[in-house]
């Protein structure tokens, strides 16, 4: 299904209800954003990187260390990652954190603006402030 440009995930069984239900309620979210077709690809979403029930086999993982996972964290792109291509989630102890698109010479950071850490203060030396979440 696909609500305000975005591409939804939904079950099979329920397509035809939820159709019906968009075209006449005023849906504002409902299921997993997928992500969007920008030109001839599919820009993925933040949702789906984080959605519990993600079919493992469909993506590359970038396992990182605590240091880059906070470089992740804040939208920085100097990951190194030789090994994958493409759409890739970058995660930090099993966790997902986010999309990332490595392009060969460069990673594209697809983590979300608005959830970016800001605070320059966060050190190597807070990994155990940061642990607890993980």
């Amino acid at each position: 299904a696909v609500l305000n440009g975005f591409t939804i995930g939904v079950n099979q069984l329920h397509a035809e209800i939820i159709a019906n239900m968009i075209n006449k309620l005023n849906v504002k979210k409902f299921g997993v954003y997928i992500g969007n077709q920008v030109g001839s690809e599919m820009r993925y979403h933040h949702h789906l990187s984080m959605w519990s029930q993600l079919n493992n086999s469909e993506f590359d993982f970038l396992d990182l260390n605590y240091e880059d996972a906070i470089k992740f964290l804040r939208g920085q792109t100097d990951i190194n990652c030789d090994s994958c291509k493409g759409w890739i989630i970058a995660r930090y102890k099993n966790q997902n954190l986010g999309f990332a698109k490595n392009l060969g010479n460069r990673i594209n950071n697809y983590y979300p603006k608005e959830l970016r850490i800001m605070n320059p203060s966060l050190q190597a030396n807070d990994q155990e402030i940061v642990s607890t979440f993980f």
